[in-house]
């Protein structure tokens, strides 16, 4: 009797041993679902994941053509953290030929690289990240003489980039071409000098800065496209030759603001009054470009000037007819080279001899130093995108 109580105790074990190896072996959704329970299944993981890297304050795409041991085109993306600038580049060509301007076609991305011997202008295909091709080289205005094919003296784009004009200095002439395919649709130009500056407004009215055949005065002409640039006006001029030139698009038309290095002057012509006159006069500057490159040091922003220099190694900032203050730039060393977009929030400041640049700060005149260009030992031309 005492044996068959052992023996269904331990047969009542091994079936309450069964039942519970059953229930404990099942996967947690099945012994309890998210409908029973009352909320949705959950999981558990144990990995942790790295938190995402901080977000730059500002950032825009920079484009720069130079030498290292070779010529080169690049593009870098350029982030802002607070005080400290990283550049990261995202692609680099070689080239056959020294680039002294860039002009980038954001909506047919496409980006023309004009050489350094100012004769062509190369088409840059930024989805294929290579030369596509060249715009036709400009005949010379007598080749029955053997002249050879003409120089480009300035360039510039249209804000629809619809539009890209290139004056030439034999033909004296600007020469329109349309975008799509950079064929020459029409000539206008004032037809005397040589034309060293050209500017599209935002209603697209084309404006030429020209010097006379002695190199002494400025005049300012404009193009309207009202007219088909059929009628080329001349605004006003100035007995001062200008090295250097930015525009002040802040009013109604635009203020076209020069800088002579050799007399240090700053000076002025508006547009709509059709004055001119000296803004300030600094002194004179003892360097000169190097390279062959025109220097394009003087930017403005509502009314305010930025006159880099690199003898002095400062940025100075007019306003109101004086010199207010000067931002310390050391590694200017060589041709000063500028840019910026009117919808980025900095200019562009870098030594074509050094290869270094950095960044000033459009209102506050916030200057941060970004070092060299990665892969660049001197700078040619360089172009602020968003």
């Amino acid at each position: 009797m005492k044996n068959e109580k052992i023996k269904k105790l331990y047969i009542a074990l091994l079936l309450l041993s069964a039942l519970l190896a059953f229930i404990y072996g099942q996967p947690p959704l099945e012994r309890i679902s998210g409908d029973k329970s009352g909320r949705g299944a959950e999981t558990v993981s144990n990995t942790t994941s790295s938190p995402p890297p901080p977000a730059p304050d500002y950032s825009f795409t920079l484009r720069a053509a130079g030498v290292s041991s070779m010529p080169l085109y690049s593009s870098y993306n350029v982030k802002i953290f607070g005080d400290t600038i990283k550049t990261e580049k995202q692609f680099e060509c070689l080239l056959g030929f020294r680039a002294r301007e860039i002009i980038n076609f954001e909506n047919i991305q496409k980006t023309l690289l004009i050489s350094d011997n100012e004769r062509d202008i190369y088409i840059f295909d930024e989805k294929e990240k290579k030369i596509s091709g060249r715009v036709i080289s400009f005949a010379a205005s007598d080749p029955a003489n053997g002249s050879e094919k003409d120089f480009i003296t300035a360039a510039a784009k249209s804000p629809d980039e619809k539009l890209f004009a290139a004056a030439l200095k034999s033909k004296k002439t600007v020469e329109l071409l349309t975008a799509d395919n950079f064929q020459t649709v029409l000539s206008a130009g004032p037809g005397d000098g040589n034309i060293k500056f050209l500017y599209f407004d935002a209603k697209n009215n084309l404006y030429m800065v020209s010097s006379d055949p002695a190199g002494k005065r400025t005049g300012l002409y404009m193009a309207s496209s009202g007219l088909s640039y059929s009628k080329v006006e001349k605004i006003s001029d100035f007995s001062l030759a200008a090295d250097s030139f930015t525009v002040d698009n802040s009013a109604a038309r635009p203020v076209f603001v020069f800088y002579n290095r050799v007399s240090g002057t700053v000076f002025s012509i508006d547009s709509a009054s059709a004055q001119s006159g000296i803004v300030v006069n600094t002194a004179p500057q003892r360097d000169a470009p190097r390279g062959g490159c025109s220097p394009a040091q003087i930017l403005v922003y509502k009314g305010e000037i930025k006159l880099i220099r690199s003898d002095t190694k400062k940025i100075s900032i007019i306003k109101g007819g004086k010199i207010i203050s000067d931002v310390e730039y050391n590694d200017l060393a060589g041709t000063e080279i500028s840019s910026g977009g009117e919808d980025i929030k900095y200019f562009l400041a870098a030594s074509g001899g050094s290869g270094k640049f950095g960044l000033l700060e459009k209102v506050s005149n916030t200057f941060i130093g970004g070092g060299n260009l990665e892969g660049l030992n001197s700078i040619g031309a360089a172009a602020v995108c968003k």
